[in-house]
């Protein structure tokens, strides 16, 4: 395949950063129900969760408004203008802060796009892809293990393509032989956790192991899929949507079953799994959200609030505390229950409530052990006190460190010299870490910048 023409036009987003206004109502979702906070004309595009960072979100736009993409840094409640371009369409990002969104806009004759890419989270793009033919389509993925090589499914009414690139996109090779693009699109593509594994939808379901070198077509798998997604810890495990329900593979798409229990729409478009959970599965259909707690087996609604039941596009946050839903009217935000800590006089419930806090003090160095009072500050942060009300003890705060080093950070500091022990527990996982002082001595400050593993 030859290289695509190049064009490194510099689109001058950074005015935008300090100009642009913040849409939202700063409404932040509760757990359990959907909130909307914008961005305006984000219709019926796809929206896209930054893995390697907590809360960050991309969405395209209209072409009615020809701006986007928008960017939120805080799981959607407010807004920013991270672009100019013209009907732009997230497609994926690569660490540290790369991503890649297509754009297209007609003319008065013809309808033409290009694929973008921003190293900069936004606030500068250059043009990556621009194919042959009109009224693209794209979708992207990239490599886990080699973030510099990427896989560019293109539908136009010209060509049909899946090409592979091995640097960022500088040049491409096509890797669709044996696929039968000729005839067919591309429904859905997506990657595995492993290196070189894609599953492509065309007219049939097609897997490689090869990255693109060589094909299989998995003959026993539904008909029509347009979604698909993979479990993030069993690659063997594929969940296919399609317009009769969800499918489920269990044996890396050998054999699939019908796993639709519960739903009263079947019309699947996509879905978002759990990272810290990985049963936890939810579906977007024509008729709102579906959550499953076990893997498919059974299905219930996830409807309160939203307005808008035409789902598109799922997203979950990558600490799975939110799910986002793309509609034809906009994008929906849902704050999911994460954990079982429940915040009381002794307990600081931290990190949207996944880490539980408590702490003891020893007044003497033999005397028996009291639990300190608990009083929270913010989401994070809260402190202690230990003989009266007024008298502060110790502050501390849990930080989410997964887009720095892929850890939770534990900080602490003291304003006593008794004895100490601070306990902090993952009620995800269970995991536990204690920190203590000794009687008699200074207390000394707690910078634990891997107390957790993320996500």
């Amino acid at each position: 395949m030859s290289n695509p023409p190049s064009r490194t036009l510099m689109m001058r987003t950074g005015a935008f950063f300090v100009v642009a206004a913040l849409f939202s109502s700063m409404a932040t979702a509760g757990v359990g129900v959907w909130t909307t906070n914008g961005p305006p004309g984000a219709l019926e595009s796809p929206i896209i969760a930054d893995p390697q960072r907590p809360g960050t979100l991309y969405a395209g736009q209209s072409y009615l408004i020809s701006a986007g993409p928008y960017k939120s840094t805080d799981d959607g409640v407010t807004w920013a203008l991270a672009g100019y371009l013209r009907n732009p369409k997230p497609l994926a990002t690569a660490p540290p802060s790369t991503v890649y969104v297509s754009d297209y806009a007609c003319g008065e004759a013809v309808c033409s796009g290009d694929v973008w890419v921003s190293p900069d989270g936004g606030a500068t793009w250059t043009v990556l892809y621009q194919p042959t033919g009109f009224f693209p389509s794209f979708q992207m993925v990239v490599d886990p293990a080699t973030t510099t090589t990427l896989y560019l499914g293109q539908n136009t009414t010209a060509s049909n393509s899946l090409s592979k690139s091995t640097d960022a996109g500088a040049t491409w090779t096509r890797v669709d032989s044996g696929l039968g693009l000729d005839s067919a699109v591309i429904s859905t593509m997506i990657g595995t956790k492993m290196s070189g594994t894609l599953y492509v939808a065309t007219h049939g379901l097609f897997k490689t192991v090869d990255a693109g070198a060589t094909w299989v077509q998995l003959n026993n798998a539904p008909s029509g899929i347009a979604a698909l997604a993979v479990d993030p810890t069993n690659p063997s495990i594929i969940y296919a949507g399609t317009a009769n329900g969800v499918f489920k593979s269990v044996d890396g798409g050998a054999t699939f079953a019908l796993t639709s229990a519960g739903l009263t729409s079947t019309s699947a478009s996509s879905f978002a799994i759990n990272p810290l959970q990985p049963t936890n599965v939810f579906v977007g259909t024509g008729g709102g959200v579906f959550q499953s707690a076990d893997g498919g087996a059974t299905w219930r609604s996830l409807n309160n609030g939203l307005t808008d039941l035409n789902v598109n596009t799922l997203a979950i946050d990558s600490t799975g505390g939110f799910l986002h839903a793309g509609t034809s009217t906009g994008v929906f935000d849902y704050q999911i229950a994460l954990s079982t800590c429940t915040a009381d006089s002794h307990t600081l419930c931290l990190n949207r409530g996944r880490f539980s806090v408590t702490a003891t003090f020893q007044q003497t160095p033999e005397g028996p052990s009291s639990p300190a009072t608990a009083v929270p500050l913010t989401a994070d942060t809260g402190y202690f006190w230990f003989f009266d009300s007024t008298n502060v003890e110790m502050v501390v705060k849990v930080l989410t460190g997964c887009s720095v080093n892929n850890e939770y950070w534990v900080f602490a500091g003291g304003l006593t010299d008794v004895g100490v022990q601070m306990t902090v527990t993952d009620t995800v996982t269970g995991a536990s870490k204690m920190y203590s002082n000794t009687f008699g001595t200074p207390f000394q400050p707690v910078q634990d910048s891997s107390a957790f593993p993320c996500p």
